[in-house]
């Protein structure tokens, strides 16, 4: 993920937001931009003597069981 995703959706999310009539794609817009603003910031993470490049090789390094990434209710 790189800053420049993330510039790029953020000024989609103003450009959205000034038209008052696509919230919900403010707020998706808005969660992207963040996403990738923190993964920027944050990877690569190196702890002791693992290097994880990206969020996705973090937590699939963490053996998580694949259902626990989106959890669903209703």
């Amino acid at each position: 993920m790189s800053l420049d995703h993330a510039e790029h959706n953020e000024k989609a999310c103003q450009l959205l937001f000034k038209t008052n009539e696509f919230n919900d794609w403010v707020v998706t817009t808005a969660f992207y931009s963040s996403l990738h603003s923190v993964s920027f910031k944050l990877f690569p993470l190196t702890n002791d003597e693992n290097k994880y490049e990206s969020l996705s090789t973090y937590y699939k390094a963490l053996h998580l069981p694949s259902s626990a990434l989106h959890n669903v209710t209703y």
